[in-house]
C-alpha cells in the first residue's frame, strides 16, 4: 500500500492479472496517468482524474505503469491479485477470462488455460410429413397458434394453410403460411417433409408445441408434443480460450446461450 500526499507523485508498477485501486476520499484530488508499457515508448495510454471517489484499474494482460499524483487530500494505492473467473474484465484483457493463476507454481505470473468443454447453442426442431391430403378445418398447432387447412388461404395473419393433393406443394403451402404468420419458428421443406425449427437457439425452443390432427399429416422428432433437441450454448466472452482432453476452444465473439461462436481445434497426438 502506498499513500501519496499533496504535491507528490509516485510511479506504480502493476503486475499482469492484478487490480490497482486508488482510494481518494471526498475532498481529495489528483491524477492517474497510465504510461506506455515500455519506458520512453511514447504517449500515455490514458489519463484519469481523481476527484473524491475510488478508481480501479485492471486486470491487464501485461504489466502496466502508472504515474499517480495528489493535489489535495491523500491518494492511497493498493494492488491485489484476483481470480479471473470471478470478475469483469477490461475489453483489452477479455481473453484472460479463462486463464487462472497456477498457484502450484512459485512464479505467480505463470498462467494455465481453464479446463472446460463449451458447446454452441442448438435450435430445437420437429418434422411434419405429408403423405396424404388434409381435409378442410383440420389443423396443425405450432406454439400457441392453430393453423387451419382451407381450400384457399385468406392471406398473411389468417393462420391458414391452403390444401393441396401434392405432398410437396402441401409442405410448401405450410412453409409459406407459417413463415408469414409467426416469428418464433421457421419452416423449410424437402419433398413433402417440412422441418419446423425454433427461431432462437437453446432449450427454450423445447417448449414450442408441434401437433396435428390432419389427414395424411404426421409429426415426428418431437418429445411430448413439443420441439426437441434445443441446447443452450455455453456463455463466454470474446476471445475466451479453454480446453479439455480433446480440443482447444476459442470464442470468436461473446457467446450467449443462443449463440454459436465457439470454435475448436483438435489437440492431436503426442509428439
Amino acid at each position: 500500500m502506498s499513500v501519496i500526499y499533496p504535491n507528490n507523485k509516485e510511479t506504480l508498477f502493476l503486475p499482469a492479472g492484478q487490480i490497482l485501486t486508488l482510494a481518494n476520499p471526498s475532498g481529495s484530488a489528483g491524477l492517474a496517468v497510465r504510461l506506455s508499457r515500455v519506458p520512453g515508448g511514447g504517449d500515455s495510454q490514458s489519463v484519469t482524474a481523481l476527484a473524491g471517489s475510488d478508481v480501479t484499474f485492471g486486470p491487464y494482460s501485461a504489466p502496466e505503469r502508472f504515474d499517480v499524483s495528489c493535489t489535495t487530500g491523500t491518494v492511497t494505492a493498493t494492488m491485489a491479485s484476483v481470480d479471473p473467473a470471478t470478475i469483469s474484465y477490461d475489453d483489452e484483457a477479455a481473453a484472460l477470462l479463462a486463464l487462472k493463476l497456477n498457484k502450484s507454481q512459485a512464479d505467480p505470473t505463470i498462467l494455465q488455460i481453464a479446463e472446460k468443454t463449451p458447446v454452441n447453442g442448438v435450435a430445437a426442431s420437429g418434422v411434419v410429413t405429408f403423405t396424404g391430403t388434409p381435409v378442410a378445418d383440420e389443423h396443425l398447432v405450432i406454439g400457441t397458434q392453430t393453423f387451419h387447412f382451407v381450400a384457399a388461404r385468406a392471406g398473411a395473419g389468417s393462420f391458414e394453410i391452403t390444401i393441396s393433393a401434392n405432398n410437396t406443394t402441401q409442405a410448401d403451402n405450410m412453409k409459406a403460411a407459417v413463415n408469414a404468420d409467426v416469428s418464433n419458428v421457421t419452416v423449410d421443406n424437402i419433398a413433402g417433409v417440412a422441418t419446423v425449427t425454433a427461431a432462437v437457439k437453446g432449450t427454450s425452443g423445447n417448449l414450442i408445441v408441434l401437433s396435428t390432427n390432419a389427414t395424411g399429416t404426421a409429426v415426428s422428432s418431437v418429445t411430448a408434443g413439443k420441439l426437441d433437441g434445443g441446447i443452450n450454448g455455453t456463455v463466454g466472452v470474446a476471445n475466451e480460450t479453454c480446453t479439455d482432453a480433446t480440443y482447444l476452444y476459442h470464442a470468436i465473439a461473446a457467446n450467449t446461450i443462443a449463440d454459436s461462436n465457439w470454435r475448436r481445434v483438435a489437440l492431436g497426438t503426442a509428439y
